[in-house]
């Protein structure tokens, strides 16, 4: 229960930045509701390094804060209230909804962008202005390349007018992104298609350290175990493991802090390389 834990948030540092992690929500999974064709021999071994079920996979529902000095970027906005706890963790910070000054929108599912409007259909965080790569915005232009759109997330059309009516929302407050462009010093997103044709990743870099916000590029560390291995959620497969594959050897090879935003909370570690696959080092949580 939310209610019960002790703290909902994990504060840490990259660089100059103070970096927090905020819960929202957790969902156990099956097997085979989160992996497609799980080969349960080779997953096993692996949740019992992790110390959970095969059969209740934690996913949590995790968000960023990044602090330096008077800016606060927030990385998605999380599931609306009452089921989204976000909110609770900007309260226990002590920050308010007004602090927050910029939001980078990594892909447009519901659990990513719900937060953005409360649960009156007005804005939360009304002096915010929002990060959303150029190319993904092109999808949301007309009602042909919304139908498009949602042939390629795999989305019901319910999902796809849900994104579009909070869109039209901020749509004002929305400044576009090229690749690769520091839209905030030392913060800059990539396309990682996969999961979502329009889903990308934020790369921070802040003196000598990194960290990859990988969003849902992977939805557990149980799909580091296996090079192939993919989530139901995944709307392309060869996309997702692709990106998958392009991002883990990425942190592994440049000892890169990764934050994944359903990994169980906070959602913090390292990659490791392993022999044939790779290995998730989480940092140590109490």
């Amino acid at each position: 229960d939310v209610y019960k834990r002790q703290t909902l948030t994990y504060q840490f540092d990259i660089g100059e930045y103070q970096g927090f992690v905020l819960f929202d929500y957790s969902h156990d999974h099956s097997a085979e509701e989160l992996i497609v064709n799980p080969i349960i021999e080779e997953l096993e071994p692996i949740t019992h390094e992790y110390a959970f079920e095969i059969n209740k996979i934690p996913v949590g529902y995790n968000n960023l804060l990044l602090r330096a000095g008077d800016r606060n970027v927030l990385v998605d906005a999380g599931i609306r209230r009452p089921l989204g706890k976000l909110w609770l963790g900007l309260e226990e910070l002590k920050i308010d909804p007004g602090d927050i000054d910029t939001i980078v929108i990594t892909h447009s599912d519901r659990d990513h962008i719900g937060g953005i409007l409360d649960d009156e259909g007005e804005i939360s965080f009304p002096k915010a202005s929002y990060i959303l790569l150029e190319e993904s915005w092109q999808y949301w232009t007309s009602k042909d390349r919304r139908a498009e759109l949602t042939r390629l997330n795999k989305w019901t059309k319910e999902k796809t007018q849900f994104a579009w009516e909070t869109y039209k929302k901020i749509k004002d407050l929305i400044k576009f992104v090229t690749p690769g462009d520091a839209f905030v010093p030392g913060l800059r997103l990539y396309p990682a298609p996969g999961h979502r044709v329009d889903h990308s990743i934020l790369k921070v870099t802040s003196s000598d350290a990194q960290l990859m916000h990988i969003s849902d590029a992977l939805a557990h560390p149980l799909f580091m175990g296996n090079h192939n291995c993919y989530s139901t959620y995944d709307a392309n497969p060869v996309q997702a493991v692709g990106t998958k594959i392009k991002i883990l050897n990425m942190c592994a090879s440049e000892n890169a802090l990764l934050f994944g935003a359903h990994f169980p909370f906070p959602g913090l570690g390292y990659v490791r390389q392993g022999d044939d696959c790779w290995k998730w080092q989480p940092i140590k949580y109490a």
